[in-house]
């Protein structure tokens, strides 16, 4: 037996104001119990997709497929990743290096 969903919209009404034809909407599935959980997701959710973005590459070692999907912290010696920064992955090739993985990653600027 499935429960009926329950479902939370965020919006940033300055980020539709600057861009008012190029919004993006998503929309996640997710476990979540409660609505209130819904609410905080599509908070981090606007956090993350609102403000511009970079892609970048970069090779990890291991095979790391599992990782697209997820955000992980990088934290390279360059490129301003020395503290460590936040990424969302949005591929991984384990074909390119060997025994390693190029991950695709979004991160914000």
């Amino acid at each position: 037996m499935q429960a009926d969903a329950l479902y939370a919209t965020s919006a940033d009404g300055l980020l539709a104001s600057r861009w008012p034809t190029q919004a993006i909407e998503t929309e996640a599935i997710s476990p979540f119990a409660h609505k209130s959980a819904g609410v905080d997701e599509g908070g981090r959710q606007l956090a993350f997709l609102g403000p511009p973005k970079v892609g970048d590459a970069h090779v990890v070692h291991g095979r790391r497929r599992d990782l697209v999907g997820t955000v992980v912290t990088l934290t390279i010696d360059s490129l301003g990743y020395d503290a460590g920064v936040a990424c969302y992955v949005i591929g991984a090739d384990e074909t390119q290096v060997p025994g390693c993985t190029v991950l695709t990653v979004l991160r914000r600027i």
